[in-house]
């Protein structure tokens, strides 16, 4: 299964040792969901080192795509899902665009700066010729 939308929350990694002896770690982030009516949050969780050290790597409200599969399991007469990320994506045109529009922006000022300057035609320059 897949969702994709905004990187809204991370937790931080936790890390811990299983009963073999087998040291772990996991993070768990949440995703506003896009392309819905009411857009929804869902919350994953990775054991995915590489996953790990991706997840903390994006910045909240980045773009995203998670592949997960979901998990149900029943423990004292209660049902409990787990959504367990194992590959995430990052929309790199949204990254292209914002890059862009910051280049547009920035070129924007510099004609803004330079046309306030040709404006000022005071008469007092100090130009030796």
């Amino acid at each position: 299964m897949e969702a994709e939308g905004l990187l809204k929350e991370k937790t931080e990694i936790f890390y811990g040792t299983s009963k073999a002896g087998k040291a772990w770690q996991k993070i768990g982030f949440a995703l506003k969901v896009k392309g819905q009516r009411y857009p929804k949050d869902m919350y994953f969780e990775t054991l995915n080192p590489q996953l790990i050290q991706e997840v903390s790597d994006t910045n909240l409200d980045s773009e995203i795509k998670v592949y997960f599969d979901a998990q149900s399991r029943k423990w004292n007469d209660r049902w409990f899902t787990s959504l367990n990320a194992f590959r995430i994506e990052l929309n790199k045109s949204a990254e292209v665009d914002a890059g862009y529009m910051d280049q547009e922006n920035n070129q924007r000022a510099d004609e803004s700066n330079f046309n306030n300057i040709a404006k000022d035609d005071s008469g007092d320059d100090d130009l030796p010729f």
